[in-house]
């Protein structure tokens, strides 16, 4: 049965993510990922209050960056909540938002690079963390081809986009797939009784972060290449994800990186990806600052379960 999880930690205080996790438990939910920068706040503190307020669900910490933390601060995170709170967490290791991490003054290099950089790093950390017995599940966050690929190392990948077509193409990059390996989704997520991609603008900022962290051969695979440069060259005049890029872009790319809709039609897609082998979805910011998408998503999952 497919593993449903919802990403944590966008703009909401401690106070907030704490009660939506006790809620997303209490609905059915099977585990809370507490995002890490550009989030708010470090996501291994939060995971760890988390923790200590909720009792059954799996608690994911990430996407994490090696560029950001290093390895070695990784592994100790992860080995600390496990030593304080039990074998219930999971991790997420990824290049990081590259626009964010310039704010912050790191200049993570060309593209190849950080995927070379960022796949020793997490083959690095899951290596240490079986040594000190962590039990959790390691996943590689993965767009391009190579990133994908390596994912095999891990315990799982999950892909950062939504279109079926897409992910259909990623899962057949995995080549040979190890026993109990498991391919999941991280896509943006926003929920809504009468969706509305090209009025949320909340969604279509999120996908465009997405979107332009796409490797060149996926862009080339589902032609649209020339719709990602554009919105790159006005990123490269602003420095930021406003309207222009999002409009550079065009709603009919964007879509294919992000979640929205409404109840029904989700059940519907996910038996979809069911069928293709996702085995786990972490829906994405901004669903979590959304308590009408949450009621939703918590809706749908009872449904699933009575089919």
């Amino acid at each position: 049965m497919m593993e449903w999880g919802v990403a944590l930690n966008l703009v909401e205080s401690v106070e907030t993510t704490i009660a939506t996790s006790i809620r997303l438990e209490q609905g059915g939910i099977d585990s809370l990922w507490i995002t890490d920068f550009p989030a708010v706040r470090a996501a291994a503190p939060l995971a760890g209050a988390v923790a200590e307020s909720t009792r059954r669900c799996r608690i994911g910490v990430g996407l994490l960056s090696p560029d950001v933390y290093g390895a070695d601060m990784i592994v100790r995170q992860l080995q600390t909540l496990q030593q304080n709170f039990g074998e219930r967490f999971d991790i997420l290791i990824g290049p990081g938002d590259r626009l964010a991490l310039q704010r912050i003054g790191i200049v993570q290099g060309s593209g190849p690079e950080i995927a070379r950089r960022t796949k020793e790093a997490a083959v690095d950390i899951r290596l240490k963390l079986r040594e000190s017995g962590f039990a959790g599940r390691v996943f590689l966050g993965a767009q391009g081809p190579k990133m994908i690929a390596a994912s095999t190392r891990m315990d799982g990948v999950l892909l950062n986009y939504s279109d079926a077509a897409m992910i259909k193409w990623a899962i057949g990059q995995l080549k040979e797939i190890p026993g109990g390996f498991i391919v999941g989704i991280f896509p943006p997520t926003w929920l809504d009784e009468n969706p509305d991609f090209g009025e949320t603008e909340a969604i279509r900022r999120a996908a465009s972060m997405v979107a332009i962290g796409l490797a060149k051969l996926p862009q080339d695979e589902f032609e649209i290449r020339d719709e990602l440069d554009a919105g790159l060259r006005k990123v490269s005049e602003t420095g930021r994800i406003g309207e222009d890029v999002m409009m550079s872009i065009g709603n009919s790319t964007l879509c294919r990186f992000a979640l929205c809709t409404d109840g029904a039609a989700l059940n519907s897609y996910l038996k979809r990806l069911e069928k293709l082998g996702v085995g786990l979805v972490v829906f994405g910011p901004p669903l979590c600052t959304s308590s009408e998408g949450l009621n939703i998503l918590i809706d749908a999952k009872n449904t699933s379960l009575s089919q």
